[in-house]
């Protein structure tokens, strides 16, 4: 159902174009492509995600470790496939409809959360079976993010690069990616042997793949909010250009293609969404105490009334105050006052919130076999992942409403209208 676009006629080369010198030709391509910050850091966002995955090989030890079969993790890996094949058809009218670099950006930020949720796995293990169905839970749940997140990366770069070399800078980009997966590739191998000698050889090395990928989420969300914010420099959604070296503007002209604004309807419906997730963390305590105390397990029991379940009610309030800063400014918005930061939009952040909303079932699970299983130190820990990543969110959505103040100021509009 793709169809193609207008291309202008070929043009035969000049014979003397095609004498220049291949140093001249390779300067070119050097100081086209690496001779602008924005494009540096475009082509460093996606080097950090290549390092992220040189970890990935090890995957499989990880699984192993956990008690899982290679039947188990075949079969898991089949359920994970299918499911983001299902979700990747959904996906790419929002990634058009909210820009593709809106997305990236959003999902790296919470995806922090999400990533930090796996510390836990350092401290824990379940039963093969217990901890198989959780991961298939969990890759269920987050199928529609991650396929967000693996759509959006070919329409943000066809939006950020120049259309005049779009295919220069993808080679320029694979250049620098090429190298620092290789080199990630060859520090993540040091980094499990060390591993591996400071636990004398054992496959409990491989739990602390976690600390990589929780490194890389961090920096990759640093680079991202970077590359976000000199996009807004250079002209955003509505007239954002590429820098251009070769240009006597400096800049080369490209299509605007529409961008959706935040609704208010939507902004509204993420915000209760939010508030789900953080009473639910604190209503959900009490039943699970409940249960701790008719099993007998009066440590568990214990934390959970004593610290956890206030400070489950510390963060619901702390969700609140930004609630009410955030509705605050999208009254604001509707009166045509200043804001005092800015609208978040609510594509991703909407996503974000079902996804973890979806997750709180997989918690109280979590606490509920660990209490079956007279586990009490991985009940405090499951719930104290869970709160923790609650926080996190908070942080995540704070942080992308400072990010959009001055920016995000209009709702129920279009950011760019489609021009040529």
């Amino acid at each position: 159902m793709v169809k193609e676009g207008q291309y202008p006629p070929f043009e035969e080369a000049d014979p003397e174009a095609v004498k220049t010198s291949k140093l001249h030709v390779v300067t070119a391509f050097l100081k086209e492509s690496f001779s602008n910050t924005f494009y540096w850091l475009v082509f460093g966002l996606t080097g950090i995600q290549a390092a992220a995955g040189a970890i990935g090989v090890f995957g499989v030890f990880f699984s192993r470790q956990m008690g899982l079969t290679l039947e188990q993790i075949g079969k898991l890996g089949a359920i994970n496939a299918v499911a983001s094949l299902v979700a990747m058809y959904f996906t790419a009218i929002f990634i058009d409809r909210w820009h593709p670099l809106r997305v990236s950006v959003y999902l790296t930020v919470f995806g922090v959360a999400g990533t930090a949720m796996g510390w836990v796995w350092i401290f824990i293990s379940l039963p093969a079976t217990y901890y198989f169905w959780l991961c298939v839970g969990g890759g269920l749940v987050g199928a529609f993010q991650g396929a967000l997140a693996g759509g959006c990366t070919f329409p943000r770069d066809m939006r950020l690069f120049p259309q005049s070399r779009f295919g220069q800078f993808c080679s320029a980009q694979a250049l620098l990616r090429s190298f620092c997966a290789l080199t990630a590739g060859l520090v993540a191998g040091a980094f499990m042997d060390l591993m591996k000698s400071v636990f004398h050889g054992s496959d409990f090395a491989y739990r602390f793949i976690v600390v990589w990928n929780i490194v890389f989420a961090a920096a990759a969300a640093v680079v991202v909010l970077l590359v976000y914010r000199k996009w807004y420099e250079l002209g955003g959604d509505a007239h954002y250009h590429p820098p251009a070296s070769w240009s006597p503007s400096g800049v080369e002209e490209m299509p605007i293609v529409i961008t959706v604004g935040p609704q208010s309807y939507w902004v509204g419906l993420t915000l209760h969404i939010y508030q789900a997730i953080m009473l639910l963390s604190g209503v959900l305590i009490l039943p699970l105490m409940y249960w701790m105390h008719l099993k007998q397990m009066s440590c568990a029991l214990f934390w959970h009334g004593a610290i956890l379940l206030p400070a489950a009610v510390a963060i619901w309030l702390l969700w609140k105050w930004v609630e009410i800063q955030l509705r605050r400014d999208m009254a604001r918005s509707r009166n045509g006052e200043p804001l005092r930061n800015g609208i978040i939009h609510h594509g991703c952040v909407i996503a974000v919130g079902l996804q973890f909303l979806l997750m709180l079932p997989l918690w109280v699970a979590q606490v509920v076999v660990t209490v079956n299983l007279r586990m009490e130190t991985a009940a405090i820990l499951f719930t104290v992942a869970n709160l923790g990543t609650n926080l996190a969110l908070i942080g995540s959505m704070w942080m992308m409403a400072r990010i959009e103040r001055g920016r995000l100021t209009r709702m129920d509009g279009l950011l760019a209208q489609a021009a040529v």
